[in-house]
């Protein structure tokens, strides 16, 4: 059964997140491909073929994370960086001598 898993991570971390990700399916991949036709057996190479397939499935799936979380650390990475907190402007009030200054 498969399973959706959400976690949080340091933005910087990504990469490796989705770099790891990529080597596990890859590895999987080339070690389905090692696997001999066996026609001693044909039931097991059926049984085989059915669990192949499923993993297929699922590195399918992973493959489409892989897509999903390097387009949104790219996304982000090219937004315009948020601005600073913005800063209250210094506000100058006039000193009570210039508050009853009647000479205007």
């Amino acid at each position: 059964m498969k399973v959706k898993v959400s976690y949080t991570m340091e933005y910087d971390d990504v990469p490796n997140l989705v770099s790891e990700l990529f080597e596990d399916c890859t590895r999987r991949l080339r070690e389905h491909g090692k696997q001999p036709f066996n026609n001693n057996s044909l039931e097991r190479f059926v049984q085989g073929v059915k669990k192949i397939q499923e993993d297929l499935s699922l590195i399918h799936d992973q493959l489409e994370d892989c897509v999903s979380l390097t387009s949104g650390f790219e996304a982000h990475k090219s937004r315009p960086s948020a601005p600073e907190e913005m800063k209250e402007p210094d506000i100058v009030f006039p000193s009570n001598e210039e508050l009853l200054d009647e000479s205007d």
